[in-house]
């Protein structure tokens, strides 16, 4: 249960809620979509990434959605943003992948991105959570676009420290929750957190940006 309020409020005769996260999923959508449009899908690193921000703008506009009906549509109707939450960090983790040499390493990797994302989709519909949406997103954030461009940088592939920086300031996010960082009731903990989601979301942009012009991705 949240311990912190919900605001709710009245429009066109429907019972809404959470305007803030109403807004803020559109403005992130619209970001995202144009983001998909600006990046050029020259090699397969940056095409898998503009799949990430088109499904993530399609999330994040129903999300806003789900979150004004939740009166109406309760729990199942933030199910297709839950989908698109694991499909974006699928493309996210064939994206990083592209960039590794065929090994043996790489088709564990593989296998495990695709087993994950028929595993974690199955467990969070059939019973109903969001915890294998964030088991989803933990496993593909850390192990796939951290984990990977940290190996790289080791090797001197210093341009791809902006998804490090990325997934740091994503999870730093957590420290809303956990300070109980409620500015007020028109901006609580969640949406503060929203923030850092966001300025994660533009340095994966920019870091995918400084991918378009690399025309031979696989690192040894």
């Amino acid at each position: 249960m949240r311990d912190f309020e919900v605001i709710q409020y009245e429009l066109f005769g429907l019972s809404l809620q959470e305007p803030v996260s109403l807004i803020y999923n559109w403005l992130v959508a619209v970001l995202c979509l144009l983001w998909y449009l600006n990046l050029k899908p020259e090699n397969e690193l940056v095409r898998n990434w503009r799949y990430f921000f088109l499904t993530f703008s399609i999330t994040c506009f129903v999300a806003g959605i789900a979150h004004s009906l939740y009166q109406y549509t309760g729990i199942y109707g933030k199910m297709p943003h839950w989908i698109g939450g694991i499909v974006s960090g699928y493309f996210v983790g064939k994206g990083m992948l592209s960039l590794l040499a065929d090994t043996d390493i790489k088709k564990g990797l593989n296998l495990l991105l695709k087993s994950k994302l028929v595993i974690n989709l199955t467990l969070a519909l059939g019973l109903v959570t969001f915890t294998f949406v964030l088991i989803d997103s933990v496993l593909t954030y850390i192990v796939y676009c951290a984990g990977i461009s940290l190996f790289l940088i080791r090797k001197g592939q210093k341009d791809l420290k902006l998804f490090v920086y990325g997934v740091i300031t994503s999870f730093s996010g957590a420290s809303c929750f956990v300070l109980k960082l409620d500015v007020s009731r028109y901006f609580n903990r969640e949406d503060f957190s929203h923030v850092f989601i966001l300025a994660s979301l533009i340095l994966f942009f920019y870091g995918a940006k400084k991918q378009e012009q690399r025309k031979e991705l696989i690192i040894e």
